[in-house]
């Protein structure tokens, strides 16, 4: 169970918010969740996130984005937890919009997942031994040259 209040505050120079060919943006987000009792998440959750595009030639554009978060638990019982933080709210990695070429939260940190009752069945299902668990710090970068193919009607 979770109470909590999240704020954004972001500036947006990009001359489109989708494709930009020029300008920047940033991006703060902080969430602080506090609970009653022992069984409520508490934690501070910061994160920073900042972008960039530069016109190179007609066409072509340079792109470039990074992200940093951590998330700390709060109160003496969440610090003295050996579970950490919840799941639910830890950073994962993986999937289109997040880190491309991943299966969606396939690139962070994973534990063994418990043995299937029938491994030929699972097997045959394509299942998987790990399940991700997330982590409490993102560190993220990304560069990309953007080429726009100007094709004619």
């Amino acid at each position: 169970l979770k109470s909590a209040v999240k704020y954004t505050v972001a500036g947006d120079a990009r001359d489109h918010p989708v494709r930009p060919t020029r300008g920047h943006l940033w991006r703060l987000r902080s969430e602080l969740a506090l609970g009653a009792d022992q069984m409520m998440a508490c934690f501070f959750k910061q994160e920073a996130e900042v972008a960039g595009a530069h016109f190179l030639a007609e066409g072509v554009t340079l792109a470039v984005s990074g992200k940093l978060g951590a998330i700390l638990p709060l109160g003496t019982v969440a610090r003295g937890d050996s579970r950490g933080t919840s799941i639910a709210d830890r950073f994962f990695l993986g999937g289109v919009g997040s880190l491309r070429g991943f299966e969606p939260h396939g690139a962070c940190p994973s534990d063994q997942r418990r043995a299937p009752k029938n491994p030929e069945a699972a097997a045959a299902e394509g299942y998987c031994a790990r399940d991700a668990v997330g982590g409490d710090f993102l560190a993220v970068g990304f560069a990309a040259i953007q080429l726009e193919p100007s094709f004619q009607k």
